[in-house]
């Protein structure tokens, strides 16, 4: 089919991190040596797969895009220490040979988004441009019920040095007014954090110290897009071929549902749990 074109993007970001620590401590006499290994290892990647179409006849010039997109992330961590090591070498290769294993830890940790997008781009004779676009984001982030996002948003401008009346003005190369309305999402909360977490508590147990487990946090299953909107209004110019130009932008940005930590009551036993709260106004020239 003319005018149709698909294009696939693909970016991963692979880093890997290793260190080791080894403690000397000859003095004071009798403090054997310690040390301590981590390794950490990230993955994330970007896939894109871009559908357009451009048709032009006559006046009318019409471009569509569809995109269907996945970014991912996986973080691992691994990390043990120990203390009483028999010899005076750099031995954190073979941290077996310690008298005390004095702390082993891991992590694990994995989120997604998948994005549909559609946008619709016209124009008339070059001086009436008109785009709409709608984009739905689901997280993995949030709860069943609530990982989905839907962004629309809508912009016009009016190309006004396109017009037989300014074709003469032979100083004037561009003059251009739009104004424009939308959404964009924000998920800045850490993964997991809408499920309940345990954390390792110690305790007494019959006047000896044990370990066990408690609520880490407090779950909110009703956490969503943080939501921004913002309008604008625009005017582009241009002089002498461009080569004087410049732009002057008015807006104004709204944020509802704002992910920030809600204080608790210290009765509750947590400091704080994490929802969407309040709104912030922000406008600037």
């Amino acid at each position: 089919l003319p005018g149709l074109k698909y294009r696939i993007n693909y970016g991963p970001d692979l880093r890997s991190a290793r260190s080791g620590n080894f403690n000397s401590t000859s003095v004071p006499v009798g403090i054997l040596p310690t040390a301590s290994t981590s390794e950490s290892f990230w993955f994330s990647y970007a896939l894109d797969n871009q559908l357009t179409y451009d048709k032009s006849f006559r006046k009318h010039k019409f471009n569509v895009t569809a995109l269907y997109g996945i970014q991912e992330r996986r973080n691992e961590s691994t990390n043990i220490s120990v203390r009483d090591l028999p010899v005076e070498t750099v031995t954190y290769y073979n941290l077996g040979s310690a008298g005390t294993l004095s702390g082993v830890g891991s992590g694990y940790s994995r989120w997604n988004i998948l994005s549909y997008m559609g946008r619709i781009n016209y124009g008339f004779d070059n001086r009436f441009l008109l785009t709409l676009t709608g984009r739905a984001d689901g997280s993995t982030r949030f709860a069943a019920g609530n990982k989905w996002g839907f962004f629309p948003s809508g912009a016009f401008a009016y190309n006004i040095s396109e017009e037989s009346f300014l074709k003469d003005v032979s100083y004037l190369s561009n003059l251009k007014l739009s104004v424009g309305y939308g959404l964009v999402g924000n998920e800045a909360v850490e993964p997991y954090e809408t499920l309940a977490q345990l954390s390792r508590t110690a305790y007494d147990f019959d006047g000896n110290a044990a370990f066990g487990f408690a609520p880490g946090n407090v779950p909110n299953k009703d956490l969503t897009w943080e939501t921004s909107a913002t309008a604008n209004l625009r005017l582009d110019f241009g002089f002498f071929n461009q080569r004087i130009s410049g732009s002057a932008e008015v807006y104004e940005t709204t944020t509802t549902d704002l992910l920030l930590g809600f204080k608790l009551p210290f009765t509750t036993g947590f400091n704080d749990v994490t929802s969407n709260v309040g709104s912030t106004p922000n406008r600037g020239l």
